[in-house]
């Protein structure tokens, strides 16, 4: 609670089953672009269904709401009014995933920031995984309709290799990714990088990375990004991440 009595919270949400479908309702980190939520991946007010087992229906609807730091600022946070979508993913064997799905965000003219008053953006993405023993490699397209984007899409490749397991100490995994993503089909992007190139456009470059079970519960790891924009190649950006993280 602050000083003018508002309470604010970043979670508050149930999950369950509704029948068949898996439902999660509330505020909750919803996850949209499968690698790390290329497309969006932050807090969001509303309700999310799935359904299905080899082939997997989903949908959502509600609100945004990754702009609420912005009420430090006495500056209103409602850059998107509403926001949508669909998707499906299905299982060919064991070893490949398929998917496909359909984001809109529509814009709040209300927004009192002039760089948040951007047009409508339907985003649409296809891409599918490939799983042999130890080793995965993912890929994803998307494009969006934003008349105001600068490049409207983008692509990545992601690979892995084993991967720490939090319950097996002594476990470990290696990563890598390849990113060409433009800023039209980038609303929130989930990964913990904050520091992107300046240049517009979006960006591309790689990601390098490691997990290891130092202990039973508690995983370390490292990664490490080379990034640059898409549009002004001289804009760059290379970071150094570690953590380790405690469950319990």
């Amino acid at each position: 609670a602050g000083e003018d009595g508002k309470t604010q919270f970043q979670r508050a949400f149930l999950r369950g089953r509704l029948g068949g479908a898996k439902v999660t309702a509330g505020r909750y980190a919803l996850e949209l672009g499968h690698s790390e939520g290329d497309i969006y991946n932050t807090r969001f007010d509303g309700i999310q269904v799935s359904y299905g087992n080899k082939v997997r229906l989903g949908g959502y609807y509600g609100k945004p709401g990754m702009f609420d730091w912005r009420e430090r600022f006495d500056r209103n946070n409602d850059a998107w009014e509403k926001a949508w979508g669909i998707n499906v993913e299905a299982d060919l064997g064991k070893n490949v995933i398929l998917w496909a799905g359909y984001d809109k965000f529509e814009k709040n003219d209300g927004a009192q920031d002039r760089f948040l008053r951007g047009d409508d953006n339907a985003i649409w993405n296809v891409g599918g995984k490939f799983q042999m023993k130890d080793v995965s490699l993912a890929a994803t397209y998307a494009k969006s309709n934003a008349d105001d984007a600068v490049k409207d899409n983008g692509f990545y490749v992601d690979v892995n290799y084993k991967g720490a397991k939090a319950a097996q100490p002594g476990s470990w995994g290696l990563m890598a990714k390849y990113y060409y993503w433009g800023d039209g089909v980038n609303i929130s992007h989930g990964f913990d990088n904050n520091y992107l190139p300046n240049g517009g456009g979006g960006w591309k470059g790689y990601k390098l990375g490691a997990n290891y079970a130092v202990a039973k519960n508690m995983l370390a790891e490292v990664i490490y990004w080379d990034l640059k924009g898409r549009v002004d190649s001289d804009s760059k950006s290379k970071t150094l991440w570690t953590a380790l993280n405690v469950s319990f």
